[in-house]
């Protein structure tokens, strides 16, 4: 899991001329990679908190605890365009 990421996340496809961009809504304050190894894909996520959020006690982890019936919403954009 990344943190500290400003501005959307940008994803390029040279050899299909094409790219994505994801624009998260700031709550989305990390960013998780995983890329399995021998396989032949990859996955980006913008998320809320780190891994493992509610087990460790940072004040940055990006947990939110909710009252009963309170509500919360995050926002992702994706864009894709043509190199």
């Amino acid at each position: 899991v990344y943190t500290e990421r400003e501005g959307p996340l940008t994803i390029e496809w040279p050899e299909r001329g094409i790219g994505l961009m994801m624009v998260p809504s700031d709550d989305l304050a990390f960013t998780t990679v995983y890329v399995p190894t021998g396989e032949d894909f990859f996955c980006v996520e913008p998320v809320t908190h780190m891994t493992d959020a509610f087990n460790r006690d940072l004040p940055d982890s990006g947990t939110r605890l909710l009252e009963a019936g309170e509500s919360w919403s995050v926002d992702l954009r994706l864009e894709y365009f043509r190199l």
